[in-house]
C-alpha cells in the first residue's frame, strides 16, 4: 500500500515487499507518482478523482500521466488502463497521455512575499494583497493563512503579538504543517499554545513536550489510529527542528524520531497483516466466492429484504447508506475467502446494484444537454426521486421551464401528469420493487417493507409504513389506495 498519509519508513517498507517479489500487486493513491521508482509493468486506474485538501476534483491529464508513467519507466515499455468497475478512460485522455500533449499552464497561484509585520492586521492585509498580473491568481486558502486568521480572533494572541517580533514569531508558528489534516480547531489550538509558551517563556516547557510525545508512544490500535499518531508525532519532529524553540532540541528530535519509527514499524506490520496475509495470499478463493466471481452477470438475485442470493445461497445483504443509489454491501459466509477475493466480490455485487440503478435513472443522467437551469433541476429531482416526483415538489421548476425544455424532457421519456411526473421504466414491477428497496435502505426501515403486487395500478395502503414509501415507489396515496403514477395522472373520463 502506498498512501500519502504513510510515514516514509512505513511507505518504504511496503515498497520493499513489492520490489522483493513478496507480493504481486501494489495498491496506491496518486502518491505513487511522487518520488518512487518501482518495477511496475502496468498501472490500472480505479478512480480519476481525488480530494486535494480543499475539494473533490478530477485529476488533470498531466497528473494522470505522471501516475501512468510509473509503469515501465526508462528500462522498458509499460502499459496503463483502468479497472472494469471504473470503466474505460476517455479516448482523448489516453491520447494526451501517450503523446505527452498537455494543456499549457496559463495561470499560477501567487501570494505576496513582501509582508508587513507591524501588526497582525497589517500582516493579514499584506497576505490578502492581489497580484498585478493576469497570469497570477491570489491563493486565499493557504493553511498557514487560515491558522493566522483563526488565531487573530483571540484577544490574548493579539496582546502577545503587539510588536513586529511577536508578529514574525506568530507567522512562523502558523506555518507549522498540519500533518493530521484534522480540519478542526485542534491544530490551531496547538499553535496557539506553542505561541503562548514561546512568547512568555522563550522555549517550550520540557514537561509539556514530554507529555504530548508520550501520549503518542503506543503501538496498539487499528491502521487509522496508527496513521493519526504518526501524523501527530511528525508535528513534534518539525517543532524540534525549529531554532531555539526547545532547550535541548537534539534530545527531542531523537525522541520523536524513535516514536515515529516504532509507530511506522507497527503500521507496516498491521498493513501486511490486513492486506497481504501471508498464510492466505496464495490460497485459492473459497468456493462460494469463486463461483460468484466466475458467474455471468445477472446470476445474483436480490430479494425484497436486501439479501443477495446466488444458486440458492445467501452471499451478501445490502445495508443502508446516505446515498440512495449506493447502499453498502455486507458479505455473508465469506470469512474464509482471501481479502483480495472478498474485495473483488464486493465490487462485483456493487456493480449488480449499479446496473439496476442505471435501468431506473440512466437515461435521466445522460439527457441534460441543451436544458436550461429549470430543466436540469427537474431532471435531477426526477433522478433523486428514483423516476417519479410529485408535481407539488417541482412547481417552481415547472413554472420556470420553457416550452422547448418541456419538449426536450418529453423526448427523454418524461411524462407530465396532473399530479406526478414519471418515466415509464420506473413503473415496471421490477423497477417498483427496486425503488422500495433502495428507499427503505436509505431510510433504515426495519423490518424491510414488501409491497404485494408491486407494479399494479392500485395497491391497498398499509398504514404501518410511511406514505413517503409509496410516493418513492411511484404511487400517489388517496385514502386507502395507492394509485400508480400513470393511472393517477390520467384525466377523468
Amino acid at each position: 500500500m502506498v498512501l500519502g498519509a504513510l510515514s516514509p519508513r512505513a511507505r518504504n517498507a511496503q515498497v520493499a515487499m513489492y520490489q522483493a517479489g513478496e507480493v504481486q500487486y501494489i495498491v496506491a493513491t496518486d502518491a505513487i507518482g511522487m518520488g518512487l521508482n518501482l518495477d511496475v509493468d502496468h498501472v490500472s486506474f480505479s478512480a480519476v478523482q481525488k480530494y486535494d485538501g480543499r475539494r473533490h476534483r478530477k485529476l488533470t491529464t498531466a497528473e494522470l500521466a505522471q501516475i501512468a508513467g510509473r509503469a515501465g519507466r526508462h528500462r522498458r515499455d509499460g502499459t496503463f488502463g483502468s479497472t472494469k468497475a471504473m470503466g474505460p478512460l476517455e479516448p482523448d485522455v489516453v491520447s494526451a497521455i501517450e503523446r505527452h500533449n498537455f494543456a499549457v499552464q496559463e495561470q499560477v497561484f501567487w501570494r505576496n512575499s513582501d509582508l508587513d509585520f507591524r501588526s497582525v492586521d497589517a500582516l493579514l492585509a499584506s497576505l490578502r494583497r492581489r497580484p498585478n498580473l493576469r497570469c497570477l491568481i491570489l491563493d486565499k486558502q493557504g493553511e498557514d493563512q487560515g491558522a493566522l486568521e483563526d488565531l487573530a480572533r483571540s484577544a490574548e494572541v493579539q496582546d502577545l503579538a503587539s510588536d513586529p517580533d511577536g508578529v514574525r514569531l506568530l507567522w512562523q508558528i502558523c506555518q507549522v504543517p498540519d500533518y493530521r489534516k484534522t480540519l478542526t480547531g485542534s491544530h490551531v489550538e496547538l499553535l496557539g499554545r506553542v505561541f503562548g509558551y514561546l512568547r512568555r517563556d522563550g522555549v517550550l516547557p520540557d514537561s509539556w513536550v514530554a507529555g504530548r510525545i508520550a501520549r503518542l508512544d503506543r503501538t496498539d490500535g487499528d491502521i487509522d489510529t496508527l496513521m493519526a499518531r504518526i501524523a501527530f508525532v511528525r508535528t513534534w519532529t518539525y517543532l524540534s527542528f525549529q531554532r531555539d524553540w526547545m532547550r535541548d532540541p537534539k534530545q527531542w528530535q531523537e525522541r520523536a524520531r524513535t516514536v515515529e519509527d516504532r509507530l511506522s514499524d507497527a503500521l507496516h506490520a498491521r498493513l501486511t497483516e490486513r492486506f497481504v496475509d501471508t498464510e492466505r495470499r496464495h490460497r485459492v478463493p473459497s468456493a462460494p466466492a469463486a463461483r460468484v466471481l466466475d458467474a455471468p452477470d445477472g446470476s445474483v438475485e436480490v430479494a425484497f429484504d436486501g439479501r443477495m442470493h446466488f444458486a440458492g445461497q445467501t452471499v451478501a445483504r445490502l445495508v443502508g447508506s446516505d446515498d440512495v443509489f449506493r447502499p453498502h454491501i455486507k458479505l455473508i459466509g465469506m470469512s474464509d475467502a482471501a481479502p483480495a477475493n472478498r474485495q473483488q466480490l464486493r465490487v462485483r455485487l456493487e456493480r449488480r446494484v449499479r446496473d439496476q440503478v442505471d435501468v431506473l435513472v440512466g437515461p435521466l443522467r445522460k439527457g441534460g444537454e441543451g436544458l436550461q437551469h429549470a430543466g436540469r433541476a427537474l431532471l435531477y429531482l426526477l433522478e433523486r426521486h428514483l423516476g417519479s416526483v410529485p408535481v407539488s415538489a417541482v412547481r417552481r421548476e415547472l413554472k420556470a421551464m420553457t416550452s422547448d425544455e418541456r419538449t426536450a424532457l418529453q423526448a427523454l421519456g418524461v411524462n407530465f401528469g396532473q399530479r406526478l411526473l414519471w418515466v415509464p421504466q420506473a413503473l415496471t414491477d421490477k423497477a417498483v420493487r427496486w425503488r422500495v428497496l433502495l428507499w427503505a435502505l436509505r431510510h433504515r426501515l426495519d423490518p424491510m417493507p414488501r409491497l404485494p403486487g408491486a407494479g399494479l395500478e392500485t395497491l391497498a395502503v398499509d398504514s404501518s409504513w410511511p406514505v413517503e414509501l409509496y410516493v418513492a415507489a411511484g404511487y400517489e396515496v388517496r385514502g386507502p389506495l395507492a394509485i400508480r403514477a400513470d393511472l393517477s395522472s390520467r384525466p377523468p373520463r
